[in-house]
């Protein structure tokens, strides 16, 4: 059904534009008749009125929706094919150094990570503001604790069984600062979540990204508070800014109606996290914001099951520009083979150009 939605396009551009002919020819043909009932018929003069400017409006919203009004300039300039979801959180605990390091080892080009502010305004990665997701008996606010009060990371269970982490240090398990990641890796491109609605939080990342020269490897924003989205852009224009949640549904609903191209945008990436539903509008979606230079960047764990092919070639199908993993290495290698796949068949391709080329010459030849 996505495909025939999806070819009949074309020939769905046309329907306003024939219409306002055929409305055209109509009353052209018609004009003394439709004129003297117009006279007296005010309500009737409003309908036509509405039915010509919606046709309009239609016609020039699937015209525009390759293209945009609003200049963009792409502001990404390394590869974001492969993003690592906090780190190799599969074999280590998200967040954290160790877990950053496994990821880029398996491929990744990009790691998301979240930030948050504690009491004596340390910037430190953590997903939840509530200690309580971290495992043991620890409870409280990040933003309520000193950084010293903060408790070492456990490993799960499965962790625990893994080979590479029998000999792991304590130190290795402890929440890290932002600083520290920035220090580790200087030339790593990060995506930085603000975990809570603290602009205090937003002022002194910016004093860190500067510090550290990040402007140019850093993507930043809120998934769940618009407001700091907004303060984000005021705050360093320089920064690519994603969208948040909210901000997504907004997009969507435009995109439905046909209102997108219009739309004036501030965000330089959109990241979604349901693909499990994917339809022709997130593909047509995708292509708009593609035309305005903003890459589109999906979640790939759904359901806990990381890195299903299934999954995988939604993605694709899709035309996202970048996948968010659990495990870098298995994707790795799945858009490794997407390469050699598409390497094979160029190859084909070649060959049969080529040998079709060769029987057109012998067959002269002959003659």
């Amino acid at each position: 059904m996505v495909d025939i939605i999806r070819f009949s396009i074309p020939f769905l551009i046309f329907i306003p534009f024939a219409s306002m002919i055929i409305i055209t020819k109509y009353i052209l043909d018609n004009y003394d008749i439709i004129q003297e009932f117009l006279v007296y018929n005010k309500y009737y003069q409003y309908g036509l009125l509405f039915i010509i400017l919606l046709l309009i409006y239609i016609l020039c919203s699937f015209v525009l929706s390759g293209f945009v009004i609003w200049s963009y300039k792409p502001k990404l300039s390394y590869p974001y094919e492969n993003i690592s979801n906090r780190g190799e959180r599969i074999s280590f605990p998200e967040n954290t150094i160790e877990s950053i390091k496994r990821a880029l080892n398996g491929g990744a080009q990009v790691v998301l990570i979240d930030i948050q502010l504690t009491k004596d305004k340390k910037v430190v990665l953590i997903r939840n503001e509530d200690l309580s997701s971290i495992g043991g008996n620890y409870s409280g606010k990040i933003k309520n604790l000193n950084y010293s009060e903060l408790p070492k990371l456990v490993l799960t269970e499965k962790q625990k069984g893994l080979l590479q982490n029998s000999k792991i240090d304590e130190d290795q398990l402890q929440i890290p600062l932002l600083d520290e990641i920035f220090k580790e890796f200087p030339d790593i491109p990060f995506i930085l979540n603000f975990v809570s609605d603290s602009t205090e939080l937003v002022d002194i990342v910016n004093e860190l990204i500067k510090e550290y020269d990040r402007e140019s490897i850093t993507i930043w924003g809120s998934f769940d508070h618009e407001k700091i989205g907004r303060y984000l852009f005021e705050t360093n224009k320089k920064i690519p800014l994603f969208f948040s949640w909210s901000r997504i549904v907004r997009i969507v609903f435009y995109d439905f109606i046909g209102a997108l191209p219009f739309i004036n945008i501030n965000e330089s990436v959109l990241i979604s996290r349901n693909i499990k539903k994917y339809s022709f509008l997130k593909y047509k979606l995708n292509m708009h914001m593609n035309a305005r230079g903003i890459p589109v960047f999906v979640f790939s764990n759904i359901n806990d099951i990381t890195n299903d092919i299934n999954v995988l070639e939604n993605i694709r199908k899709v035309r996202a520009n970048g996948i968010i993993a659990d495990d870098s290495r298995l994707l790795t290698e799945y858009l490794n083979s997407v390469i050699e796949k598409k390497r094979k068949e160029r190859e084909n391709h070649i060959n049969k150009y080529t040998n079709s080329q060769s029987n057109i010459q012998n067959n002269k030849k002959m003659n």
